[in-house]
């Protein structure tokens, strides 16, 4: 399956050919969806204030933090988590979260990157996700393309 790449000023990611960007949400997020509709991805882009002297790694958690809870406001669904890592690679901090509903196939993998002052939040949703090994394969090339262009 050929890729192409996305990028902004500040991180690029590389997507399957045939994600579309459909829009932009009220807060701002880009949303791309895949051809048949049943995957999408919402990046949100954004600077914290350095003032408060949070580190990388405290943002990101608290990016994490928000997103789980997110999850937990959608009633009726009961969510495992499948992964729930940070990582710590000097001046840059990941968190990834990994979370299914079984009894609705719902998948939704987010991955926070954050380099101070500069944080990408990427959200992959899996609309219809009944096999998660098939689903973890198949954003896994997105995941870890994504990066932090350097900064001058």
């Amino acid at each position: 399956m050929g890729r192409y790449r996305i990028r902004s000023d500040r991180w690029a990611m590389d997507l399957p050919a045939d994600w579309v960007e459909v829009g932009r949400t009220g807060a701002g997020e880009m949303y791309y969806e895949s051809g048949d509709g049943t995957k999408g991805m919402y990046v949100l882009d954004c600077t914290v204030d350095e003032s408060t002297g949070r580190t990388a790694q405290e943002v990101a958690r608290t990016f994490r933090t928000a997103g789980l809870l997110t999850l937990g406001e959608m009633r009726d669904y009961q969510w495992e988590l499948a992964a729930d890592e940070s990582l710590d690679e000097g001046l840059a901090a990941i968190a990834i979260t990994d979370a299914i509903a079984h009894a609705q196939g719902y998948r939704i993998v987010c991955k926070v990157l954050a380099r101070l002052p500069m944080v990408v939040r990427v959200a992959f949703h899996d609309y219809l996700c009944s096999d998660l090994d098939a689903s973890q394969r198949y954003f896994a090339p997105m995941l870890e393309s994504l990066r932090v262009n350097e900064l001058h």
